[in-house]
């Protein structure tokens, strides 16, 4: 009677395709000549613990034939632990197996999860590290104090657009979700600052000279008298306080990420 092919999935698959012996957990698939069509080669065997027939190493059981070909009665080896553990199996009695698959899945399972941890550790940090550099926050006494008067940094205004892309385009692990969902915050916030703000403004006059490069809210209205002024006027202290309040949820997302 065959293995059937679900549980010899189940086994390879817990394995990691390596053998299960500690001292070993040699990789069970190797590349394949030139001459051999198929891009891979399995070296691995698929071993009953219990054996298919009575007669065989650990034969005696209760289990029916069925049920020793079943992945619970199978453990992953390579070709050289296969024939010692058969020839021997004084040596490997059913509950060394059983404990021997049990540890090398476990260790699979802790590897798998450590890469994991460790590529999502680096999403995260690469995201607050360009947060910390594109939106200026090692300086952001300096950023918030101007925007409060209404000048915002040209390089802010660049460093945001950079931020939304990278956060657009991240691949989140969802290890953290709670971290994700702050980043996220601390982008639309910005995004919905600097759209408004940018909205109605221009380049500060002289201050490309100056060294430091501002936008400031556009008031050519305010060049001539012109009909409806004071609509313009109303229209402009609509834009200021505006502003102002999507500043302070830009400062309230920050502050969020800063508690996790």
């Amino acid at each position: 009677m065959s293995i059937p092919e679900k549980d010899l999935k189940i086994l390879w698959g817990k394995a990691a395709g390596r053998c299960s012996m500690t001292e070993c957990r040699k990789k069970l698939v190797v590349e394949a000549s030139e001459k051999i069509l198929s891009a891979n080669v399995l070296v691995g065997q698929n071993c009953h613990i219990i054996a298919e027939k009575e007669n065989g190493p650990r034969g005696r059981s209760i289990l029916t034939l069925e049920e020793r070909n079943r992945y619970p009665n199978l453990i992953l080896l390579c070709a050289n632990h296969h024939i010692e553990v058969d020839q021997d199996p004084g040596k490997w009695p059913v509950k060394k197996l059983h404990q021997i698959k049990a540890d090398h899945e476990v260790w699979v399972e802790t590897q798998l999860t450590d890469v994991t941890d460790d590529v999502a550790t680096k999403i995260y940090s690469d995201l607050i590290n360009s947060a910390t550099e594109a939106l200026l926050l090692s300086h952001w006494d300096w950023v918030s104090d101007h925007a409060v008067r209404l000048l915002l940094s040209e390089e802010f205004v660049h460093g945001s657009d950079f931020f939304s892309e990278k956060v657009h385009r991240a691949i989140w692990p969802r290890k953290i979700v709670v971290l994700e969902k702050a980043i996220q915050n601390v982008s639309d916030g910005v995004n919905f600052y600097v759209g408004h703000f940018m909205s109605n403004a221009k380049l500060r006059e002289n201050s490309e000279k100056q060294g430091q490069v501002f936008y400031v809210e556009d008031k050519w209205w305010k060049a001539q008298w012109r009909d409806g002024y004071d609509d313009y006027v109303e229209k402009s202290n609509k834009w200021q306080n505006i502003s102002t309040c999507l500043l302070f949820n830009v400062v309230f997302a920050l502050n969020d990420t800063r508690r996790l």
